[in-house]
């Protein structure tokens, strides 16, 4: 037999609990969930943050052989930013990293398995949102890997986003990106060791491309990470939506998931 009081105790536990749950995240916060999708028979593992925007953007992450997974710094920044303009976002480990399947990873020759991987990711955020076309914003290697899905699907692709492109080391093709008419947004970090900075110049020259160089940044984004997600951000806004959504001080209201 329960002690007196102990259901109106348990009561007043679940009405605490039923008035908590809608506000685990704050105003202005973004909540992603944990997903799955398949890539040529592989279950992948993704982060995925449900907005409202036009079209949702697909963030490519860097190298696994390297440590790279979604959980990387950059990555975390450019779907925090991205998110702030209303826009819905993915972030994913390629197969063999994290809990995503496949055997320990190893890159295969031009990378083309990864390459599915992302593409597979795309037409996941393209089926979920409804919208044929989806932005891709990618980072070091991950930029490699948006750059040529790009190439290859130009109608599929909205806009696109290159952070920190390791042009020493990678071989891109930013002359037919430019012919594929792809808005594109190339953000170098000025202290960069894996990009051509002789040749950023010369892009800048190219039609639908558009460069940003952050001053003290380097590859792995110590100084100007935040300044890299809101630029990418901006980029990818739809016109529609206007700025990026502001973190509102306590005193606004109750704390809410943001759906916006």
């Amino acid at each position: 037999m329960s002690p007196p009081g102990a259901v109106k105790f348990l009561q007043r536990g679940y009405a605490t609990a039923a008035l908590l749950e809608p506000r685990m995240v704050l105003k202005g916060q973004f909540l992603e969930r944990m997903t799955t999708f398949q890539s040529h028979g592989l279950m992948l593992e993704g982060l995925f943050h449900e907005g409202r925007g036009i079209h949702g953007a697909v963030i490519a992450c860097p190298h696994p052989v390297f440590g790279g997974s979604m959980d990387s710094a950059p990555c975390a920044e450019l779907a925090w930013a991205i998110t702030r303009t209303g826009a819905p976002t993915l972030r994913f480990n390629y197969r063999g990293v994290g809990a995503s399947h496949g055997k320990g990873h190893v890159t295969q020759p031009h990378a083309q398995e990864e390459l599915q991987d992302l593409r597979s990711a795309v037409q996941w955020l393209s089926e979920t949102t409804r919208k044929e076309r989806v932005h891709v914003a990618g980072y070091s290697f991950g930029a490699w890997l948006a750059s040529y899905l790009a190439l290859e699907e130009p109608r599929r692709i909205e806009r696109l986003v290159l952070v920190a492109p390791p042009t020493r080391v990678m071989p891109f093709d930013f002359v037919a990106l430019s012919q594929r008419q792809v808005e594109t947004l190339i953000i170098i970090p000025a202290e960069d060791r894996y990009v051509d900075h002789a040749g950023v110049a010369a892009l800048e020259q190219l039609p639908g491309l558009k460069v940003l160089k952050i001053p003290d940044a380097d590859h792995g984004f110590l100084r100007g990470l935040a300044y890299a997600g809101r630029a990418a951000a901006e980029h990818l806004a739809e016109d529609s939506l206007g700025p990026l959504v502001d973190i509102p001080e306590p005193e606004d209201g109750p704390p809410l998931e943001l759906d916006i």
